[in-house]
């Protein structure tokens, strides 16, 4: 039987130290010692290159959580997010094999270099570093931190077309502090990842991320861009607001003698200045550029204004002594109202002269018969025509009674001014809302 001598026995050591130098595993001795030689000659506000004439490159990749708060009124985005910061540090590197196997070690930030990167869009200066965070090292002087902050940036907003606005919000970054542009900031393939979870208000569509230059300083800019989700405003805001400009229309249709038509119109111009307060409160205080939702509103104040004035204006003519001249302007307005009368009355003559044509076509009498009808029918609508034209131009209302010129011209003006403010109101709402609807869309500044 054979045995092993003891050469044999620490030969076999020997060879297996040499293949499997980490066999024994790193221990804490040696991560000390690692440590100590690695600092011995460091210092850490001093760009760790061997030729302090070159360009330290250090690459950016933002990782952002969410949007907490979009502020328009303030300018401002509010998100959690990380900054993955990646270099080479040509001081800090080692042979594995020589320490124990250790292939990677952590330095406080506050031990080493590190670059300096701050916010470029701060509402408040930020500086993308906290020393109580590490530094992650590798073997070959690839060095990682990845410091992280709930930052709040300054975004301008264009609220032309509120509430179906698309903004456009950068996030920028830049080395501050550093000599004769040492450092330089790139930014990775990858190098925009979003985790953003939904937002109740906006839909974060798109990203995409670029170098700039901007003045004496060179900066990296993540790029945003969100579209507001309008249906909240639609009801709570814009629907009203068309119902009230409709609504304020209708004053015209209530008697003149009723009392309550100039407390209508008020009330309708009132609820039109609240809303156009609410809106205010949602804008930023800026003149540029204006709001088409605010000049919709605006508008709607305007002719509930001018609707309330003209209703005043018509319980005083309508109030006004028989006795007195009629003015020509006043005039007019009666012709107007006998036009729009006519108009309102043609769907009337009309179905009574079909009536006619259905009888003429069950006649079994010919064609002498058939005439006669036509005839017939030609002559009573012109009479009736006549009839009413003569009853208003001789101060008669539709029944035929005999009425004041001033109570006939209140309510011409009523007719007039409600086709008036209708359709108006109606047209306008329906271009601008379209334009607002069709209009919204990015705007890279």
């Amino acid at each position: 039987m054979k045995t092993f001598t003891p050469f044999c026995v620490l030969l076999t050591v020997i060879v297996l130290e040499c293949l499997l130098p980490n066999a024994h595993g790193k221990n804490y001795t040696d991560a000390m010692n690692l440590r100590s030689t690695l600092l011995q000659n460091y210092h850490k506000d001093i760009v760790p290159l061997a030729n302090q004439s070159s360009t330290m490159k250090v690459n950016v990749t933002l990782y952002l959580y969410s949007l907490l708060e979009i502020d328009s009124v303030k300018g401002s985005v509010t998100m959690p997010l990380m900054t993955m910061c990646t270099w080479m540090d040509e001081q800090l590197t080692w042979t594995p094999s020589d320490h124990g196997g250790i292939e990677e070690i952590a330095f406080y930030q506050s031990e080493v270099w590190k670059p300096p990167l701050s916010l470029g869009t701060p509402i408040e200066f930020v500086i993308m570093q906290n020393d109580m965070m590490h530094v992650i090292v590798m073997h070959n002087g690839m060095a990682m931190m990845s410091p992280g902050n709930i930052i709040e940036s300054a975004c301008t907003f264009n609220m032309k077309f509120w509430p179906f606005d698309k903004q456009v919000c950068d996030v920028s970054f830049w080395a501050y502090d550093v000599i004769d542009n040492q450092v330089e900031l790139n930014i990775p393939d990858d190098g925009f990842v979003s985790l953003v979870t939904k937002n109740a208000e906006w839909i974060l569509e798109s990203t995409r991320f670029f170098k700039r230059q901007s003045g004496m300083m060179k900066e990296v800019v993540f790029r945003l861009y969100l579209k507001r989700q309008s249906g909240f405003y639609v009801l709570t805001i814009l629907l009203p607001i068309i119902g009230l400009s409709i609504l304020g229309t209708m004053a015209f249709l209530l008697p003149v003698d009723s009392g309550e038509r100039i407390g209508f119109s008020i009330t309708v111009m009132l609820s039109l200045s609240v809303f156009l307060t609410v809106i205010a409160e949602e804008m930023p205080k800026t003149s540029e550029p204006i709001s088409i939702a605010a000049v919709l509103i605006v508008f709607q104040t305007v002719c509930g204004l001018a609707e309330t004035m003209i209703a005043i204006l018509t319980v005083l003519v309508y109030q006004k002594d028989e006795k007195e001249k009629l003015p020509s302007w006043g005039k007019a307005f009666i012709r107007a109202r006998k036009y729009i009368y006519k108009c309102f009355n043609n769907k009337v003559e009309d179905e009574s002269h079909s009536d006619n044509v259905e009888a003429m076509k069950e006649s079994t009498s010919g064609n002498l018969k058939r005439n006669q009808l036509l005839d017939s029918n030609k002559g009573i609508t012109e009479e009736r025509k006549a009839d009413r034209a003569n009853d208003i131009d001789n101060g008669k209302d539709e029944d035929g009674n005999e009425t004041s010129e001033w109570v006939l011209l209140s309510d011409a003006i009523d007719k007039v001014s409600f086709m008036f403010f209708f359709g108006i109101c109606v047209l306008v709402t329906l271009v601008l809302m379209v334009y607002m609807i069709a209009g919204s869309e990015y705007v890279e500044y």
